[in-house]
Formats: C-alpha cells, structure tokens, sequence
C-alpha cells in the first residue's frame, strides 16, 4: 500500500527542538499515527498494524520512543503495538508507557506472554479517565 507522510518543525522558547509527524498506511483498515519528537524522547499516536512497515519504507526511527498513546481500544489504532513493543524492547528501548482508554491494562496484559522473553523491556499502562484525564507530565 501507499502512505502518507507529512512534518511540521515547531520551536521551544527554551530554544529546543521538536516535531510533529503524521504517519499514515493508507489501507483503509488502519488508522494514520502521529508522532511528536522533542531533543528528549518520541511520542506516539495510535499503533495500527503496518506501521512498523511504513516506518522502515520512510526511513522514520522510533529508537526513543518512550510513551504511546491510544485513542482507542480498536483494532485500527493497537493492531501493531504489540510487534511494536517487541521491536522497541530488541533495539535497547527499556521502558514504553502505553496511555489509553480503560480496557488498556487488560489488553497488554492478555498480550504479554508474547513479551516475556524480553526481560530487559518493560511494557507499562497507564488508564486515563475520559471524566476527568490527568495532565501528562514527563
């Protein structure tokens, strides 16, 4: 399939960089990531199956991704987190936190008996309330 891809470089007072990224398959059955970069760690936006793919046809690293974020509990937004996890966790990534919906605890954990041979990554949820969402701080 086709993607598409668009940047956008945004400015820090503080003089640091970052970026805002839109990832998208184009298939129709997934929907695009987005993915925000600073000097300091990656950010992600939805994990719809075939991303890893399209990120590897575009040459997009995700070496420092730490925290993911999901929309959803759908199989258009997680489809590839898992394989996603596994490819993080292989390449030194020690910790991903994933935010989503309620339900997220339970999805990584009927998935992490794929993750268990990786015993130097860590794959940690974190269930935000739609009611009342904390504020993110990193």
């Amino acid at each position: 399939g086709g993607g598409a891809e668009a940047e956008a470089t945004v400015g820090i007072s503080s003089g640091m960089q970052s970026f805002v990224q839109l990832l998208g398959t184009d298939t129709g059955d997934t929907c695009p990531s987005v993915l925000v970069a600073t000097e300091k760690c990656k950010y992600l936006f939805n994990v719809g199956d075939g991303l890893q793919r399209f990120c590897n046809e575009h040459s997009v690293r995700l070496v420092r991704l730490q925290h993911i974020f999901l929309t959803r509990l759908h199989a258009d937004a997680i489809g590839g987190l898992l394989g996603m996890y596994l490819t993080l966790a292989d390449s030194g990534v020690k910790k991903v936190v994933v935010h989503g919906p309620p339900g997220t605890s339970r999805f990584l954990s009927a998935g992490t008996s794929f993750c268990e041979n990786r015993p130097d990554g860590e794959l940690v949820s974190e269930e935000l309330s739609l009611a009342s969402p904390p504020p993110f701080v990193d």
